[in-house]
């Protein structure tokens, strides 16, 4: 018996400490500390709410099979409670947004999930003792929102989320003082009477430039075709990750249909940010090489045998997750994080945006446009941008990059990066050191 043991450990140590365990090792210890930091999180998430007597209720409101389809018909309701009664001006607000236009379901969400952090540090707060948070919310000055935000700075939270919150209370504030609600608060009183905000004002960070080679280096990261082909269509096309969840076969080009030997195709695209959370339809560009690599990576068996799809069915998705459903956007976040630390390189410096990033300063040093100007111009059609100042923030770029478009010499062709990237990583299905979604044991 202990001879056996002997060989049995002797064989384990062996297989631990080849290479693949070793990356394997890391995958662990990356994993085990994003879990502890969602783990703290959530705890103390937990401990602060539990001190309070808040609760935000969701209801999903269920039209009449008579009515008509519309946005109102289907609608999330968020109330908010204390010991059982409903805190009625926060609702009535949240309530009053949710009916216009600008507001999609997801600002509507976020700004309810400010409004109770904001009625929690009331709740908590010794000033206000006694009273019910309707009658506070008429009484609260720009002293409490300062203490308010000096509380929650405390806490190590980040300017942009310091801001986006004490905007949720201007607006709520400044509503208050509306006549849909009654004129509870005048203009004189109101703290935001100035419209100055309080939060300093968030950094505006720099886009982060990505090269082709670190492109190709983190593309070699990923253990499956699929998941690269993932990758390199959101460097090529500049597309959001919501965006990309949202293409189908049906918005892809044919390109039987455009005359031979064309290096870019138009791709229709369901763009997000639209008025009220809709989708406004744009068109982008994609590269002929990528092109091709999506077209290989359909004529898979997993791709083209998914149970929950018909081959032929235009609605199926671009890309399909491991279960042969649609994409989820934090997976894509996570296995991009493994890929980066696979290739020693730093998960914080990849991301689905950053990509996109990548992808407009690709677009600035091509041949795509007659001068500088004309390439904005084309990033900002491309991308979506409402306006040209959201694109002049790729205008900050660093030195080097900025004296390669100065130069009329040093063009890069677009077709000819998309190609050689394609030519590096291209992964064929049996040269798959894994199956997708199993680790190797």
């Amino acid at each position: 018996m202990e001879r056996k043991k002997c060989r049995r450990r002797f064989r384990l140590f062996h297989t631990f400490s080849s290479e693949k365990d070793i990356w394997d090792r890391r995958e662990f210890k990356y994993k085990k500390k994003e879990t502890q930091r969602r783990v703290h999180r959530h705890l103390f998430k937990a401990r602060i709410m539990s001190r309070s007597l808040i609760e935000l209720v969701q209801l999903t409101s269920s039209p009449p099979k008579s009515a008509p389809p519309s946005r109102d018909n289907n609608r999330t309701i968020h109330t908010f409670f204390q010991n059982g009664f409903i805190v009625e001006h926060p609702t009535r607000w949240v309530r009053a947004i949710s009916f216009e236009p600008r507001y999609s379901p997801l600002t509507v969400k976020q700004y309810a999930h400010n409004a109770k952090d904001f009625l929690v540090w009331l709740c908590e707060s010794e000033r206000y003792q006694g009273l019910s948070l309707d009658d506070v919310l008429v009484a609260v000055s720009r002293r409490d929102l300062q203490e308010w935000i000096l509380d929650r700075k405390a806490i190590h939270l980040k300017s942009s989320t310091l801001r986006n919150r004490e905007i949720a209370m201007k607006l709520f504030l400044e509503w208050l003082t509306t006549q849909e609600a009654g004129r509870v608060r005048t203009l004189e009183n109101t703290p935001y009477k100035t419209g100055k905000l309080i939060s300093p004002a968030p950094h505006r960070r720099k886009p982060q430039y990505i090269s082709e080679e670190m492109m190709i280096r983190l593309l070699t990261g990923y253990h499956n075709e699929s998941e690269r082909c993932l990758a390199h269509t959101l460097f090529d096309t500049g597309l959001r990750i919501s965006e990309l969840q949202r293409l189908c076969k049906r918005d892809l080009p044919d390109p039987t249909l455009y005359p031979k030997g064309l290096k870019y195709y138009p791709v229709s695209i369901q763009g997000s940010k639209g008025p009220g959370g809709q989708t406004k339809e744009r068109d982008a560009l994609i590269s002929s090489p990528v092109l091709a690599r999506i077209s290989r990576y359909h004529n898979t068996v997993e791709y083209r045998f998914s149970p929950f799809w018909q081959h032929g069915d235009p609605n199926k998705p671009v890309f399909l997750s491991v279960n042969g459903r649609s994409i989820c956007p934090r997976n894509i976040r996570s296995q991009m994080d493994l890929a980066a630390v696979r290739t020693n390189l730093k998960a914080s410096l990849f991301s689905p945006h950053r990509l996109r990033h990548g992808a407009a300063f690709s677009i600035l040093r091509s041949e795509l446009g007659r001068d500088y100007f004309d390439k904005l111009f084309l990033v900002q059609q491309l991308f979506g941008h409402k306006s040209i100042t959201t694109s002049e923030i790729y205008t900050v770029i660093p030195p080097a990059v900025l004296a390669k478009l100065s130069s009329d010499r040093v063009v890069t062709e677009k077709y000819d990066e998309a190609k050689r990237i394609f030519d590096a990583t291209y992964l064929a299905p049996a040269r798959h050191s894994e199956v997708r979604g199993h680790r190797n044991s």
